[in-house]
């Protein structure tokens, strides 16, 4: 389970610190789009930052790749070789 937490708390802050870096550049760079974007907006971002999350944590349970120690062994993370699908 600690491989599957792991795993998804990674992704999310990746995938969120995405949807940042996104909010900065439209509201910088792009300021008429930046108008346009409503609440309702953000909210689809974090929630496919999310989902995006659970999708890569979840592909060793339903059978793509396994849980593994990495190389160092330090924690467990995805092994892509092994694939049981």
């Amino acid at each position: 389970i600690y491989a599957a937490l792991n795993i998804f708390f990674g992704m999310a802050s990746i995938g969120l610190l995405t949807v940042v870096a996104i909010d900065r550049y439209i509201t910088i760079c792009r300021p008429d789009i930046g108008r346009k974007m409503t609440v309702q907006s953000y909210n689809l971002l974090i929630l496919a930052a999310w989902l995006n999350a659970v999708f890569w944590s979840s592909m060793p349970v339903v059978g793509w790749a396994a849980y593994a120690p990495d190389p160092t062994g330090a924690t467990c993370t995805i092994n892509w070789r092994q694939n049981n699908a």
